[in-house]
């Protein structure tokens, strides 16, 4: 294992203790009465992410970008565990530091 498979269990974590809170957050708006809006976020961000990959998909179809290669077949080692753990540990983790109040201090953290 190297330093790019460290580095990559890393921001794995990261973006797990971010997606704990956002699940957390999701869970606190469903048990106040929203219910509406923690069913709406969820299905709003899945419709962009669906238009952005068709668009993405559309903008390499009608403006392809050269000649590609052959696709060829070998066979890749498997994953370490760090890198294969690093984001379901993140969402737990983010779960429990959102559970014990400590989200707004870590959010505040971000730029």
């Amino acid at each position: 294992m190297g330093l790019g498979d460290w580095l990559n269990a890393a921001v794995n974590f990261v973006i797990g203790v971010l997606l704990g809170i956002a699940a957390d957050g999701l869970l606190q708006l469903a048990s106040s009465g929203q219910w509406f809006l923690a069913l709406l976020i969820p299905v709003l961000f899945a419709g962009w992410f669906l238009f952005m990959l068709l668009l993405d998909k559309g903008m390499d179809r009608l403006f392809p970008s050269g000649i590609r290669p052959a696709k060829t077949s070998k066979e890749k080692a498997p994953m370490p565990l760090p890198r294969l753990l690093g984001l379901p540990a993140g969402a737990v983790a983010g779960v429990v530091l959102a559970r014990l109040g400590l989200a707004a201090p870590l959010l505040n953290l971000l730029p």
